[in-house]
């Protein structure tokens, strides 16, 4: 799994739920946008 060697220190101290869902949320990322890439910012209303 290639988010699984790009994890955060903090995150590979914190459970194993939290991994996988870090894994799942990071795969799905550059699935969508591409590795590398930024996904699109939203103005924040005013």
């Amino acid at each position: 799994m290639p988010g699984r060697q790009e994890l955060p220190s903090t995150i590979r101290r914190s459970p194993a739920k939290a991994q996988r869902t870090w894994i799942k949320a990071h795969d799905s990322a550059v699935q969508n946008y591409g590795e590398g890439r930024r996904a699109p910012r939203q103005p924040s209303p005013r």
